[in-house]
């Protein structure tokens, strides 16, 4: 842990039996938070770490563990790992359903005879179905199977494009980690642990929330395209100089400032677009839109810009390296590094935790209090879910403060999502805004009113938690600063979400998600030095309200041993530091992290999509021996000397047989062989049998748009069960019913 770092979860006890990337992640964040975290290694070989030249992410995901090697993974035979499961709380496992049998690592025979413990299991793709489950670990195939791949950036529409930075995993492991601090709560009321199983289908479920969803009864009226190109108010353009910024104007007001400051407003004046914002996405008017603008921009240089912008309130950003972002007052501000001895590695620098957990009220104030639990509430709205009972404010909008709530409420959560009286600026994107709001209960409150404050203030003084993503100078004008809070309710976990982070000189700035995409070299690492891609899944809103999520659940167990609240910091900026941890992670030696490219289809012969006649295929072949194996099943021309080139002389030969033949037949030729293979999922996500089978969305009725498909919430619980919203409230609709039931009644 970083030496000012608080424990929170120390009297956590953690056993990690993961070999992945989301299981080790979900540990190092449990040992972040100062949970005591073994990972268990075996003599045998099993769940070894290869050296920090082979595997130097690895150096990143076991900071803070304690490393037990022992005889035998299997606990009947081995007493060393039999004491530890037995004195754990939490047990993190990542295989898969076959893997777990063969080693009798099962979630169910750990949690045999030890009725406390939980267990957190992390599938690579998903716990049910027999398609895919059990194929090898690998993020090229878990992009395949969930149809991530067809929702990255693409020139050509109809091409899949492989993962360079392994978002998905890191979004698994703080959903993983999340998923076990409830598991504790929900413990504490209950005294019994259970099984909850976050699977890959499930990261990719939180991530492709805003992009993947359908109104069933209605057109839908906006579909952001894959084009990075497109959408003139949301992408990257290339300055005077060569350098490039990303303009990041998600909503109407602030492109329009944007304009103001290009003197472009012609560009609400095309044929087509007629002044409507969301017109500019239609492919036609936002290219002409675009080269518009982009003949601006080319007129001078890249700071010229960024100042004018700066001034504007407009959010823009430099598109840079992760090195320049490493030594940015920005980064240094929001989450920043800290050093460790590694015994092998040596010297590492490492990105802290992404949020920041401190006290709400004066030393003096907070010492001493009795535990605090939320009660148990008999006011007829009893959800499913560890966290059933729970109650939380969301006065967020946009998307990363909002997911937070959102997934609490998917674990049993009474949310209540407050909006001024024009709402939440999202709602323009209708579907996506549903998608991220989904299991709330929604109140209009114009919080700047002296009585809608007062009744606000009655809310606050009945919740357990409180989300915003207000500015500081916004949140102090509205008088909902720390000693208003503390005075309204002395209990309440305060967690806010900003795009810069709570303190410094950029505490105040504007931002979006791809603004730190830009920042943070991650543009950079998707489509090469030379043309930086923006991806379209919105990363960091969701890996900044899944830590803030993780960050209000540990301030909750930690409320629960002291009594103290405490305030949950995070931020855009901070959340690269999950996106990135092993990426930003530096030592002597260290190999330099992969980079992607326009359309990038892979980063291997080996491991790539390839087109066949009615479709795209994933091939993971592990080695050069594979690699024979796929050019052997499908009967092509064995190069004379096998290449790991992507665009090779081997990529050519498998190009060529795979092309030939249907998905299918080239699957049915891989699995004979038995190499890992899975066709690419893409318009048909609704009807794929695979990710049925794994909940991987459901039909929720709204008000308005009627039956609509959106992402199921994260996780499945084994004696709890999950909150699935089967409808969405009206905007306003509870605001009466609250400040008439129980819920302004004190604790």
């Amino acid at each position: 842990m970083p030496p000012d770092a608080v424990p929170l979860l120390a009297e956590l006890s953690v056993v990690d039996l993961c070999v992945n990337r989301a299981g080790s992640v979900a540990g190092m964040l449990l040992a972040d938070l100062g949970a005591v975290v073994h990972r268990v290694e075996s003599t045998h070989g099993a769940h070894r770490r290869a050296s920090p030249t082979e595997e130097p992410d690895a150096v990143c995901w076991d900071r803070g563990k304690h490393t037990v090697v022992v005889g035998s993974l299997d606990p009947q035979h081995d007493r060393e790992l039999s004491v530890l499961l037995d004195r754990a709380d939490i047990v993190l496992l990542d295989g898969t359903p076959a893997s777990c049998d063969e080693s009798l690592l099962t979630p169910q025979l750990l949690g045999a005879g030890r009725p406390r413990l939980c267990v957190v299991w992390l599938p690579p793709y998903g716990a049910n179905g027999d398609s895919y489950r059990d194929l090898p670990h690998d993020p090229l195939l878990l992009a395949a199977i969930t149809g991530y791949a067809m929702h990255q950036p693409a020139i050509d529409p109809d091409v899949p494009i492989a993962p360079v930075v392994p978002v998905v995993e890191y979004i698994q492991g703080s959903l993983g980690a999340s998923a076990a601090v409830a598991g504790v709560l929900e413990r504490e009321r209950s005294g019994v642990g259970q099984i909850a199983t976050v699977s890959g289908v499930d990261a990719v479920g939180a991530l492709l929330a805003t992009l993947v969803n359908d109104a069933l009864d209605v057109e839908q009226v906006f579909r952001p395209s894959r084009n990075p190109e497109v959408g003139p108010s949301f992408r990257s353009y290339r300055c005077g100089d060569g350098e490039m910024l990303f303009l990041a104007t998600l909503i109407a007001p602030l492109f329009l400032k944007a304009l103001d400051v290009l003197d472009a407003f012609e560009v609400m004046l095309i044929d087509g677009v007629d002044g409507e914002f969301l017109h500019l996405f239609r492919p036609e008017q936002g290219r002409q839109a675009s080269r518009l603008l982009e003949a601006k921009f080319a007129g001078q240089p890249r700071q010229h810009w960024l100042d004018r912008f700066e001034a504007a309130g407009v959010p823009a950003e430099a598109v840079q390296s992760r090195e320049h972002w490493l030594a940015s007052p920005q980064f240094a501000a929001a989450a920043g590094r800290y050093g460790f001895e590694h015994p092998v590695a040596g010297a590492v620098e490492t990105p802290r935790h992404p949020v920041r957990l401190s006290p709400r009220g004066s030393a003096a104030a907070s010492s001493g209090l009795a535990p605090v639990c939320w009660p148990a509430r008999a006011d007829g709205r009893s959800r499913p879910g560890p966290l059933a009972g729970l109650r939380v404010i969301d006065l967020a909008n946009f998307l990363a403060g909002p997911f937070a709530p959102t997934l609490l409420a998917f674990w049993g959560a009474d949310v209540v999502k407050i909006e001024p009286t024009d709402g939440d600026p999202y709602r323009v994107y209708t579907l996506s805004y549903l998608a991220v709001n989904q299991g709330k209960r929604s109140a209009v409150l114009d919080v700047r009113t002296v009585a809608a404050k007062s009744a606000f203030s009655e809310l606050v003084a009945s919740a357990d938690v409180l989300v915003d993503n207000l500015r500081p100078s916004t949140r102090h004008a509205l008088g909902f600063d720390d000693r208003a809070l503390e005075r309204m309710n002395p209990d309440l976990v305060h967690a806010r979400v900003t795009a810069f982070g709570d303190v410094g000189g950029f505490a105040e700035r504007p931002g979006f998600d791809p603004s730190i995409q830009a920042l943070s070299g991650m543009m950079v690492a998707t489509g090469g030095p030379d043309t930086p891609l923006n991806t379209t899944t919105p990363v960091h809103d969701v890996a900044s309200g899944a830590s803030l999520a993780l960050g209000i659940l540990a301030a909750l167990w930690h409320r629960t041993r002291t009594g103290e609240a405490l305030k949950v910091s995070g931020s855009l900026a901070a959340s690269s530091a999950l996106l990135q941890c092993a990426e930003l992670t530096t030592f002597e030696g260290r190999a330099e992290p992969p980079h992607g490219g326009v359309d990038f289809l892979g980063p291997s012969a080996a491991r790539r999509f390839y087109r066949a006649r009615d479709g795209w295929v994933a091939v993971a072949a592990r080695d050069d021996r594979e690699v024979v194996d796929v050019l052997t099943a499908l009967d092509a021309d064995v190069p004379s000397t096998i290449d790991d080139d992507p665009h090779g002389a081997t990529a050519t030969a498998i190009a060529a047989a795979i092309g030939k033949c249907t998905v299918d037949a080239v699957l049915a030729a891989l699995r004979a062989g038995g190499v890992p293979a899975t066709a690419v999922v893409g318009a048909d996500w609704a009807t794929d049998p695979y990710l049925e089978v794994n909940g991987f969305a459901h039909i929720a009725i709204d008000p308005a748009w009627g039956r609509c498909r959106v992402m199921r919430g994260a996780g499945a619980w084994s004696r709890s069960g999950t909150a699935v919203a089967t409808h969405m409230h009206e905007q306003g609709s509870d605001t009466e019913g609250l400040l008439a039931e129980g819920w302004t009644a004190p604790h």
